[in-house]
């Protein structure tokens, strides 16, 4: 049986970047087709592909969440599950 394994905050460097990378894509999404000050209509392809970047986003920043506290906890020398 393996113990368990901790959680560094070196860890956390893969995890970060992709949040990163996901709002990134985001705000240029964002950039590019809402700050205008006219009406702006997007087809559906585009509405399907911002609302897959903003779920991604989401998604990544619990992981984040969840991993830095695991390490916070790791640190400590605590264990949460």
């Amino acid at each position: 049986m393996r113990g368990i394994e901790k959680t560094t905050f070196g860890d956390l460097e893969p995890l970060i970047c992709d949040v990163d990378a996901a709002v990134d894509v985001l705000q240029d999404m964002m950039e590019r087709d809402f700050a205008q000050a006219e009406l702006v209509q997007i087809d559906r392809g585009e509405a399907d592909r911002l609302f897959f970047v903003i779920s991604m986003a989401s998604k990544l920043s619990g992981e984040l969440k969840r991993a830095y506290y695991k390490g916070w906890e790791d640190q400590k020398g605590g264990a949460v599950e």
